[in-house]
């Protein structure tokens, strides 16, 4: 009878111990994109100074950008903002690989990134990006120098272009245009010859293309499809109010602790009342034998 009870006690054990939440290891983990807006403060401060969000806000808590490059990771946003006065310091992002990188309007810093995926330069920058960027997006008059390599670089301008923008890597393509009219339309921009000076290229034309490189289509094994829908219309590029009011719009309000948390997913979460179930029943199961061999006996 007791060596009975003790194999009924070790069972239920061995059930509650399988079906107990921290039997199996559980990750939570956070990592969607985050933006930041950065600003240099003169005075007491003197230096870089970032917050959360899309806007700086002024009465938020703020602290020294070489905190944020511990905390920056791929695909976080970046919005620098004007100070003050012009910075005497570099601004370093460290070597995160950006999703996007807005430098607002009349922003003077010189960047140090780890690469950027979309970079916007807005009117009246005068800045120095590193890192190598995919798009680079350009508007009306800046000067902006590229210490990187550039794949795809647009200007966009109301009338005649008069930016001077430098780039010390290669530029893919560069093209700076207006309905009607096309002032711009280069390919394959040799390191460090893009040279566009007060809005004139000073480019010399052996070391560009004007015609886009040819691709190489692999020959099909089958004969292609002929009733295959044609492929969508590319979306109109963006103008500068879009880019400038992207960055800057008001964020949502901020979730609280709990909601925050509740919004990652938990591993096992859905379980947790099959647990319960489970104990409860191999409790009542065990309970059911120990009092039948009782009355047996």
């Amino acid at each position: 009878m007791k060596r009975f009870r003790k194999f009924v006690s070790l069972l239920t054990a061995a059930g509650l111990l399988a079906l107990l939440p921290g039997s199996a290891s559980l990750t939570v983990r956070a990592d969607d994109p985050v933006t930041y807006s950065v600003k240099f403060t003169s005075g007491e401060t003197n230096c870089w100074c970032y917050v959360t969000g899309s806007t700086f806000d002024e009465n938020a808590i703020r602290l020294e950008t070489k905190y944020l490059v511990d905390i920056l990771k791929d695909g976080d946003t970046v919005v620098v903002y004007s100070g003050d006065m012009a910075p005497d310091k570099a601004l370093d992002l460290g070597t995160a690989r950006l999703a996007n990188l807005t430098v607002h309007q009349n922003v003077s810093a010189v960047i140090h990134t780890g690469g950027v995926q979309d970079c916007y330069v807005l009117a009246g920058n005068y800045s120095a990006i590193s890192g190598d960027i995919v798009n680079a997006y350009l508007y009306d008059k800046v000067t902006c120098t590229f210490n990187g390599n550039v794949s795809e670089m647009t200007l966009y301008v109301e009338g005649d272009p008069t930016s001077s923008i430098t780039c010390s890597g290669t530029v893919g393509h560069f093209f700076c245009g207006i309905p009607f009219r096309t002032y711009f339309q280069m390919y394959n921009v040799k390191e460090g010859k893009f040279n566009i000076a007060n809005g004139y290229s000073q480019i010399p034309d052996w070391e560009y293309s004007s015609t886009p490189p040819e691709e190489t289509t692999p020959t099909p094994e089958q004969p292609p499809v002929t009733d295959q829908q044609p492929a969508p219309a590319e979306s109109p590029a963006p103008n500068q109010s879009e880019a400038a009011s992207t960055p800057a719009e008001t964020p949502a309000p901020a979730p609280s602790a709990d909601s925050e948390y509740d919004a990652v997913p938990k591993t096992g979460q859905n379980y947790l009342y099959l647990w319960l179930l489970g104990i409860s029943a191999l409790s009542f199961a065990g309970s059911i034998i120990l009092k039948k061999t009782e009355k047996h006996n």
